[in-house]
C-alpha cells in the first residue's frame, strides 16, 4: 500500500525521511478522524441501543484481529501498519450516517402471529393441522397459487381470513401490531462512505498532498459498502451480497467484524448485540424494555403476544447464529486454493469465531426465559443493552456455568 516518494515534489529529504513524514500525518490524520466518528455518534446516536458509539468501537477491534492474522500468516499478503490503522478507520465509519433510521417507522400486523393463534384455538387434529398449515402457506405468499388447492385448504383459508376479519371488526386485532424501524440499506453504507471520503479529501487538500492515496479512499468505498446487509430467508440471518470472492482484505475483513458479535467476542457480547438490535427496531416493545411498568393496564392478549415475541426473539437469534456459521464457513471455504488466502490463514480466521459457546448460551437463555413472566423477560432483556464488554463476559461465564451445573 506504500507509496514511495509520494512527497518528491516538497522540499528536499530522503525516500525514508519522506515516509515517516507521511506516516506521522497519516497516524494523526487517522486519529483525528476516529475521535471525529466517535463525537459524531455520540452526538446523533449515542442513545441508540445497538447502533452506537459501542457498536463502532467493537467493530474495529475485530476488524484489526481479522486484518492482524491475515497479516501474521501470510507474509505476502502485503499488509502493514497503514492497512491496520485504515481497517480501525474504515470500521468506526461504516454505520456513521443513521438519519434514515431515524424517523421511519411502519405499524405492522403480525400475520404470522395470528395465523398460529388460529391454529392454536381451532385446530385439534394432525390431520387439520397439515391442512391449515398448507392454507397459511399459499397466504403468505407460497409457490402454489389457490387454484391448484383442494377444497379442504380452500374451505380452510376461508375460515383464516374470517378469523381475522372477526380481529379487525372487534378491534383486537391491535393487540397484534408491531411498529417497527424502517432501515434503508444500502443509504446508511453509501452515506457512511460518503461521509469518510469526504473528510479524507479534506485532509489532503488541506495539507497540500495526498495523505491518504488513491488507493486508500477506494478501500474504503469498498469496504463499508461490502457491509451492506440483506436478509436471507432461506438461512435466516443476514448475508452481505458485496463482499465477493475477490474483494480486498479490507472488505472481507470489515463484512466479518461487522457482524463478528456472534461469535467472536464471547457469548455475552452476543447477547448484548442482538438485545440491541430488538431494542432499537421493535419500537412497541422499547417502551416496556426501558419501562416494565408500562405493561399494567395493557389487555392480557397484549400481554401474551409481546411475551411471545421475547421468547421468538431469543429463539430467532438461535437461527441467526446458526445462519452465520453457514455463512462464514462458506465464506472461507470459498477462499480455499487463492494465494492470498492459504491454508493456515483461513485456518486462523476461522478460529477467531467460537461458535459453540454461542450456542451452547442462547440455548440456556431459550430455557430460562420459557419460565419467565413477561416483566421478567424484558427486565432480562433490558440487561444486557449497553453492556460493557466486562460485564459482558462476566454474564457470558456465568450462563455457561448454569450449563454445566
Amino acid at each position: 500500500m506504500r507509496e514511495e516518494g509520494i512527497f518528491s515534489h516538497k522540499e528536499g529529504g530522503s525516500v525514508v525521511d519522506q515516509h515517516e513524514r507521511r506516516m506521522l500525518a497519516f497516524r494523526n490524520s487517522i486519529e483525528s478522524l476516529g475521535a471525529e466518528a466517535m463525537r459524531d455518534m455520540e452526538d446523533l446516536y449515542g442513545n441508540n441501543p445497538y447502533h452506537n458509539p459501542n457498536h463502532l468501537l467493537l467493530v474495529a477491534k475485530n476488524d484489526t484481529r481479522i486484518l492482524q492474522v491475515i497479516k501474521n500468516t501470510n507474509p505476502d499478503s502485503g499488509l502493514g501498519e497503514e492497512d491496520l490503522l485504515l481497517g480501525k478507520l474504515e470500521a468506526m465509519y461504516h454505520d456513521i450516517d443513521q438519519s434514515v433510521n431515524s424517523e421511519k417507522t411502519k405499524d405492522v400486523v403480525d400475520e404470522p402471529y395470528i395465523n398460529n393463534l388460529f391454529i392454536e384455538k381451532y385446530i385439534t387434529s394432525h390431520e387439520d393441522k397439515l391442512v391449515a398449515l398448507e392454507a397459511v402457506r399459499i397466504l403468505m405468499g407460497g409457490d402454489v397459487s389457490e387454484e391448484g388447492c383442494g377444497a379442504g385448504v380452500l374451505d380452510m383459508m376461508g375460515r383464516i381470513r374470517k378469523f381475522k376479519d372477526d380481529l379487525s371488526n372487534s378491534g383486537e386485532i391491535n393487540n397484534y401490531i408491531k411498529r417497527v424501524r424502517v432501515r434503508e440499506q444500502p443509504k446508511i453504507e453509501q452515506n457512511s462512505a460518503g461521509i469518510l471520503l469526504g473528510r479524507m479529501q479534506i485532509i489532503n487538500e488541506k495539507a497540500g498532498e495526498k495523505v491518504f492515496t488513491d488507493k486508500q479512499q477506494h478501500l474504503a468505498d469498498e469496504s463499508i459498502r461490502a457491509t451492506v446487509p440483506f436478509f436471507d430467508v432461506g438461512l435466516l440471518t443476514v448475508v452481505q451480497p458485496e463482499l465477493k470472492k475477490d474483494s480486498s482484505y479490507h472488505a472481507f475483513a470489515l463484512a466479518l467484524a461487522d457482524l463478528g458479535a456472534v461469535a467472536m467476542n464471547g457469548p455475552g457480547m452476543f447477547l448484548r448485540e442482538g438485545m440491541g438490535v430488538l431494542d432499537e427496531d421493535h419500537l412497541d416493545l422499547t417502551e416496556c424494555i426501558e419501562s416494565p411498568e408500562r405493561i399494567e393496564g395493557l389487555s392480557e392478549e397484549r400481554k401474551k403476544y409481546m411475551k411471545s415475541r421475547l421468547i421468538g426473539w431469543r429463539k430467532f437469534q438461535k437461527l441467526f447464529l446458526s445462519g452465520r456459521e453457514k455463512v462464514v464457513t462458506r465464506l472461507l471455504e470459498e477462499r480455499k486454493g487463492l494465494s492470498e488466502f492459504p491454508e493456515e490463514t483461513l485456518k486462523a480466521v476461522g478460529a477467531l469465531f467460537d461458535w459453540e459457546s454461542s450456542k451452547r448460551v442462547i440455548d440456556q437463555v431459550i430455557k430460562e426465559a420459557e419460565t419467565m413472566s413477561l416483566e421478567e423477560l424484558l427486565r432480562d432483556t433490558k440487561k444486557y443493552i449497553g453492556m460493557s464488554e466486562d460485564d459482558a463476559r462476566i454474564a457470558g461465564e456465568q450462563i455457561l456455568g448454569r450449563v454445566a451445573a
